[in-house]
């Protein structure tokens, strides 16, 4: 199944409710979808999907990859897990992004506008460590 075809699958989910249930049962606080399949690229080689987990939840990241490749009915899936991101990583999973689920109103807007906050406060680290690496 192509790329673009596994995308029309998931957001059919997110909108008849199945991604809704699904999110639901395994803890999942926001997922979004981004990368080269949002930005229209011609021929994306895979569906790059971030999910942030309810806190102090148990997460199972395989059960979660499971579920959402029988979604999109694709195996070419790179889930990026939030809560363990790098700043970077956070940023480029919410701008931008479509955001298919947030449990509670609002929880997308709060992790994207915490993300982009972070990744500006630490600018200055990744500038650092560049100007190490020249050395």
């Amino acid at each position: 199944m192509s790329t673009t075809s596994a995308l029309l699958r998931i957001r059919a989910a997110a909108q008849n409710g199945e991604l809704d249930v699904v999110c639901t049962r395994l803890g999942i606080r926001v997922l979004t979808v981004f990368g080269s399949a949002v930005r229209g690229a011609t021929s994306p080689r895979d569906l790059d999907i971030a999910v942030l987990y309810q806190p102090g939840g148990t997460p199972d990241d395989l059960r979660t990859l499971e579920q959402l490749s029988d979604l999109a009915g694709t195996d070419q899936i790179d889930l990026l897990v939030l809560d363990r991101a790098t700043p970077t990583a956070r940023r480029n999973a919410v701008v931008p992004a479509l955001p298919l689920f947030e449990s509670e109103p609002g929880a997308f807007a709060s992790f994207q506008m915490a993300a982009i906050g972070e990744y500006l406060e630490t600018d200055w680290l990744r500038a650092l460590d560049l100007d190490l690496l020249r050395r």
